[in-house]
C-alpha cells in the first residue's frame, strides 16, 4: 500500500490531498490552499498553432521577497501580477468585516502562510504586535536612535523644572522627541520597568 510507505514523495502527496483549496478571486485559473500553497489548475488551453490541449495543472514555486514575505508570480490575460501568498490565504479564508487592511502573522514568522497563523488587523494593530513580539527594533535597538534606555528613564524620573528645549538640547535631540517620551508616547515598553 503506498500510503505506508516513509517516501517524501509519498508524505508530501498525502499532504496535498487534505489541504482545503479554493479558486483565487481575479484569478480563476489559480487555487490557494488553506496552507499557503498555490496551483494551477488542470484546464483545457486553445492555441491557434498547438489547437485545444490539456495543461496540468501544477503547485508553484514560491519567492522571498526583499520584505521577508512569500510572492508568487500569477498570470490572467497573458500578463504576470506578482502577489503576496499571505493575503490570498486571508483574502480566501478570512472574513474581514471591519475592511482592515493589513494581514498579521500571528507567530511572527513571515513565510509561515497558514491560515491558523493569519488575522486581518488595522496597521495600528499590525504595528503594536511587531513591537510587543520585538519584531521591529525598538528603542536602542533601532538603529536610529539616539538615546539609550538610561536616558529615557532619566527623562522620566527626574523632575526638571525646565522646558523642554532645553532637556533636548543636553540629550542632542528635539522638544518633541522629549514630549513624547514624558507623555508616554514613546519607549512605551520602559513602563513597566519603571521603578
Amino acid at each position: 500500500c503506498p500510503h505506508q510507505t516513509t517516501s517524501p514523495i509519498w508524505r508530501k502527496v498525502i499532504y496535498y490531498k487534505y489541504m482545503k483549496w479554493r479558486k483565487i478571486n481575479k484569478f480563476p485559473d489559480y487555487e490557494v490552499s488553506d496552507t499557503g500553497n498555490i496551483r494551477s489548475i488542470t484546464r483545457n488551453i486553445i492555441r491557434k498553432k498547438k489547437g485545444c490541449y490539456l495543461l496540468n495543472g501544477v503547485i508553484l514555486s514560491q519567492v522571498l521577497g526583499s520584505s521577508g514575505y512569500l510572492q508568487v508570480r500569477l498570470y490572467k490575460d497573458k500578463k504576470s501580477t506578482t502577489k503576496m501568498v499571505h493575503r490570498l490565504v486571508a483574502e480566501s479564508y478570512l472574513s474581514n468585516k471591519d475592511n482592515k487592511k493589513q494581514v498579521n502573522h500571528i507567530d511572527g514568522d513571515k513565510t509561515n502562510n497558514n491560515v491558523r497563523n493569519l488575522e486581518w488587523v488595522t496597521q495600528y494593530d499590525n504595528m503594536q504586535h511587531a513591537s510587543i513580539t520585538r519584531l521591529s527594533p525598538v528603542g536602542e535597538r533601532c538603529h536610529l536612535s539616539k538615546l539609550k534606555e538610561s536616558d529615557v528613564l532619566e527623562i522620566r524620573n527626574t523632575n526638571w523644572g525646565i522646558s523642554h528645549r532645553k532637556i533636548a538640547e543636553k540629550y542632542g535631540v528635539t522638544h518633541g522627541v522629549i514630549g513624547s517620551i514624558l507623555r508616554n508616547k514613546t519607549w512605551r515598553y520602559l513602563l513597566n520597568d519603571k521603578g
